[in-house]
């Protein structure tokens, strides 16, 4: 492993192996439902920080962890962890005697990084462990450049536990992972640090916020996303009005992730452009990412940006380009974070990289199912398909149906996937998202046909008319006797597409 690490490897015991069935919930919807006497109160976890080598920490199957000195995110020393080229590693966990209360609201987060700037996928879960059933919430992650990351999953047990479990699943076979700074807490604000915005839902007013040229900007109140008022902004008929924006004094550090995101619509449903922009400021040169958008339908959609500056800066901008004239541009809650997970709302699918076997996912008739291992799209596996020579196989699916986060009318959901023909023969099909529960079903599809043998992302919107209680992924396989490849599924709901 590194050159003057202290290094420990050694078998795991054989833990009972979870199938990850946390659920994700909408933040403004959940936190309402807490307790109100919810406590903040950092648990205590052995070794959050890895000063003391690996006590505490155990894997499940043979991987190897070991600790660094150096370049840690806290203290001096960070976990280092890898999958010692077995598939029989897992996951490095620690568990703790902890009582859980239902409806409770519990924190984990994790910094996290690659050090030679090769992705690593991964996934962050929290279990309640017994008496009768475990329960789990847990993030997928991927790194992005060799820098640390912050990666968190909130858990809000619907029964009691008597223990809890901390856990980082490796997915990826090709390079170590380091691990630091753990915190677990029962509290509702998050552990990943958030950027303090002034007036970030436009319940003051218009205050903290500023504009470029002779902008209109004012609030209204009802139909909000968050809380009670949004901002209301036009380009007041001239093209010398560019943009809404507020600058945050803050120190911007360079290679790390910064995340901007915001809820925006259009009052009358006519389609505004605009961009969503987020500035590293003040020290030359500037550094900035962006993200341009189009409204559809009169939704709320969410719109993300995520910045990795090359520099050091004191200072954030939030900025928002509004590119159309004649219309009135809504936006609401607005927020800034340093965080490897986005903002915008990420909607549960059992086993999207397909890591446990094809658990989750279900053949509409005689289909043939399996798990392939040779060159993932995103960790160790994908979902291999084929209709068996059936035509009464005619797709996979998976239902997402989810308390907290139901289809809601005129809200746009995406679903993406990443699929190629292993042989290079041109594969027809369809992904289809449904809303499903409330008649009429609807769904936004993609047609797709493979190119060669390489992955390539497919992308489908559904824009419902109708509420409805449930989700349905599907993937519609036309050839009789070839294979699909399948991986990296991912549904979210974001104006902006999921694909590269």
């Amino acid at each position: 492993m590194h050159a003057g690490a202290r290094t420990l490897s050694f078998l795991g015991l054989l833990a009972l192996m979870f199938n990850l069935v946390g659920l994700n919930f909408d933040q403004r919807q959940f936190q309402a439902q807490l307790n109100s006497t919810n406590i903040t109160t950092q648990l205590g976890l052995i070794n959050p920080s890895f000063e003391n080598s690996t006590q505490g920490w155990l894997t499940n199957g043979p991987c190897n962890i070991t600790t660094n000195a150096g370049s840690a995110i806290h203290g001096n020393w960070y976990l280092v962890a890898n999958r010692n080229n077995t598939e029989a590693c897992s996951s490095s966990y620690q568990d703790l005697a902890y009582p859980l209360q239902a409806n409770f609201a519990y924190r984990l987060a994790v910094w996290v990084r690659s050090p030679n700037g090769t992705p690593l996928y991964g996934t962050l879960a929290l279990w309640g462990i017994g008496p009768t059933s475990n329960q789990n919430k847990h993030t997928h992650f991927t790194t992005v450049g060799s820098d640390w990351q912050c990666v968190e999953t909130i858990f809000v047990p619907t029964n009691t536990s008597a223990s809890l479990r901390t856990e980082f699943y490796l997915r990826s076979n090709n390079g170590d992972y380091h691990f630091d700074d753990v915190q677990l807490s029962d509290q509702t604000n998050p552990l990943c640090p958030s950027i303090p915005l002034q007036n970030p839902s436009f319940k003051q007013g218009t205050f903290g916020w500023s504009h470029f040229g002779p902008c209109y900007i004012g609030t209204s109140s009802g139909s909000a996303y968050e809380g009670n008022h949004y901002l209301v902004a036009n380009r007041n008929g001239t093209e010398t009005c560019s943009s809404i924006y507020q600058d945050q004094t803050y120190p911007v550090k360079a290679n790390r992730t910064y995340r901007l995101a915001m809820w925006v619509r259009s009052s009358n449903g006519n389609p505004l452009n605009g961009t969503l922009t987020l500035w590293g400021l003040n020290d030359f040169p500037h550094d900035n990412s962006s993200t341009n958008f189009t409204t559809s339908g009169i939704g709320w959609q969410c719109v993300e940006t995520v910045l990795r500056p090359t520099y050091n800066h004191p200072k954030f901008r939030a900025e928002f380009y509004l590119k159309s004239m004649g219309g009135d541009y809504h936006f609401d809650y607005v927020q800034l974070s340093e965080q490897a997970t986005p903002l915008c709302p990420n909607i549960p699918l059992r086993n999207p990289s397909i890591e446990q076997a094809t658990d989750g996912w279900l053949p509409s008739g005689p289909c043939y199912m399996n798990r392939g291992i040779n060159a993932a799209f995103e960790g160790t596996g994908y979902l291999v398909a084929n209709r068996n020579g059936s035509l009464n196989c005619s797709s996979v699916i998976q239902d997402i149906q989810v308390d907290n986060y139901p289809v809601k009318a005129n809200r746009t959901y995406r679903l993406a996937t990443w699929i190629r023909s292993p042989n290079g023969i041109a594969l027809n099909g369809t992904i289809k998202l449904w809303g499903q529960g409330n008649w009429p079903d609807e769904n936004g599809s993609a047609n797709f046909t493979t190119s060669g043998t390489g992955w390539q992302c497919v992308e489908a919107v559904l824009q419902s008319t109708n509420d409805h209680p449930k989700f349905r992924v599907e993937f519609a396989l036309q050839a009789l006797n070839s294979d699909y490849h399948f991986d990296a599924v991912a549904v979210r709901e974001q104006a902006t597409p999921i694909c590269p």
